[in-house]
């Protein structure tokens, strides 16, 4: 039987299975659709992900097309929206302590970097984003403004792949969301 949760204040909660929860609690960032019981959302919203006493486990993006339904932001009850410009400037801030020799790299590793389903690669002064779930595709324009204000791109590519978007109902393809995006950019590999 599907019991339905009451909703939050932002109008859109989730109410997951024990087997979630355990992999919530080993610190996994994913709960699949077979975990959840009720869902009071759209594909895309940033949903309250709460346990079958009604507790609260966290903030995560919804998916009603892949079979990964919930990807963790956050756990507890912090907001997820001042917390993505925290872990995009920590992610940078790595990247830019590991010394990389090269003018081609992973900024953001999706998940590595506690920010499932967003990625994003510099190649000289280009960035190329990605984002892998109905949830980070929503967050795009705010993505793309933390990246210029933080990195002064000359460009910014979106890009959505058939393996990724095509699954998940999207078209793939590219688009220059700020800047020029030439189609080829000079990078110098690391060493």
């Amino acid at each position: 039987m599907t019991r339905r949760t009451p909703r939050s204040s932002d109008g859109a909660e989730c109410d997951h299975l024990r087997a979630g929860r355990r992999a919530l609690r080993s610190g996994h960032l994913w709960v699949y659709r077979s975990d959840v019981r009720s869902v009071e959302a759209a594909g895309g919203d940033t949903v309250r992900v709460v346990d079958s006493r009604g507790r609260t486990v966290g903030r995560a993006f919804y998916s009603d097309r892949s079979q990964i339904a919930l990807r963790l932001l956050t756990r507890g009850d912090e907001p997820a929206g001042p917390l993505l410009r925290r872990r995009i400037e920590s992610a940078i801030a790595l990247r830019g302590r590991l010394g990389i020799d090269g003018t081609a790299c992973r900024l953001v590793h999706g998940e590595g970097d506690l920010l499932p389903s967003i990625v994003v690669d510099r190649y000289g002064d280009y960035l190329v984003v990605q984002a892998l779930s109905q949830g980070a595709d929503r967050l795009l324009p705010d993505l793309v403004a933390m990246l210029v204000d933080l990195v002064q791109p000359a460009g910014i590519l979106a890009r959505t792949t058939s393996r990724y978007g095509g699954s998940k109902g999207w078209t793939s393809g590219s688009t220059c969301c700020t800047g020029r995006c030439p189609r080829r950019s000079r990078c110098e590999r690391a060493r």
